[in-house]
């Protein structure tokens, strides 16, 4: 687990966090968007990690052309 809100489980990917106790939204799920700016109906808490190195390695694997035009919610 990367994020250390994210809630122990089964499967491969926790499916629920402390910022979203009723399910993680997909475009967080899938790398499409990282949780490092707020993002509608995470409960004030973002992604937190002890381990950096493994975040900038996802960064770079999920990173696409639009990633510069990606503009976070208010």
């Amino acid at each position: 687990m990367i994020c250390k809100h994210a809630h122990a489980s089964e499967e491969s990917i926790p499916t629920t966090c402390d910022a979203f106790p009723k399910g993680i939204p997909q475009q967080l799920l899938s790398g499409k968007v990282f949780h490092l700016t707020p993002y509608k109906g995470d409960n004030g808490i973002l992604l937190e990690t002890n381990d950096q190195a493994a975040l900038d390695d996802l960064k770079e694997a999920y990173a696409t052309p639009e990633d510069d035009e990606f503009e976070p919610l208010p």
